[in-house]
């Protein structure tokens, strides 16, 4: 009696296991695409899918590619035309706000892609410098809820008014505790109350509305 109870569980545990297969999940599934296909290089440094399906992609020095599934457009500069992108090089950030418009971050500065025209306008920022150095590196956009407009940099926090094309900029001041912990931001969040953090190497910092301005 005992080896038939034995036998019993044996079968009904082996039958829990074959059904048990049928409900794992299947292994993950990889499809690559390199330069091979059409992508203008293999190092990628950020992603977006915006609200139209493209998918777009910054890489290292191969400047920014959009992807319809099937096709790549390559965006890179040409020194002779102002409407193209800014740079080929260290394409750092891809952004879509709430009006659809996509934003791109690169290591000389934020461009803005012009969908009507297939071409893109440039923001350098290049007044924030004190060393007139035209170089100002974006790192991370966000728009919050109450739509402004924020963008980390390695000289700060810029908040920028979209419709006036204006600037407000905000700096690390060690005299002031209000201020950033550093001029370098790295990420911005806004969490569930509205409130942003802003990321630098030196730590984060909670925007509670008494940021503070340092003199530029």
């Amino acid at each position: 009696m005992k080896k038939l109870v034995k036998i019993l569980l044996l079968l009904i545990f082996n039958s829990f296991l074959v059904n048990s297969k049928s409900f794992v999940k299947p292994a993950l599934e990889f499809i690559h695409i390199t330069n091979d296909d059409g992508l203008s290089e293999n190092w990628i440094r950020c992603i977006l899918q915006d609200k139209l399906g493209y998918l777009w992609l910054g890489t290292n020095v191969g400047g920014l590619n959009r992807y319809d599934g099937n096709n790549f457009e390559i965006y890179q500069n040409n020194k002779n035309d102002s409407t193209s992108i800014s740079d080929d090089d260290g394409i750092s950030c891809i952004y879509e706000d709430k009006y659809g418009t996509v934003w791109i971050g690169a290591d000389n500065g934020l461009n803005k892609y012009v969908r009507k025209t297939n071409s893109f306008k440039r923001y350098s920022f290049a007044k924030i410098d004190s060393n007139k150095n035209n170089s100002i590196g974006i790192n991370c956009i966000l728009e919050d809820r109450m739509g402004n407009f924020w963008i980390g940099c390695d000289k700060g926090l810029i908040k920028f008014d979209r419709i006036k094309e204006k600037f407000k900029i905000y700096r690390a001041n060690q005299k002031d505790s209000n201020c950033l912990l550093g001029d370098y931001i790295t990420t911005i969040f806004e969490d569930k109350s509205g409130q942003l953090i802003i990321c630098t190497p030196g730590g984060s910092f909670l925007n509670d509305k008494r940021i503070c301005t340092a003199p530029a």
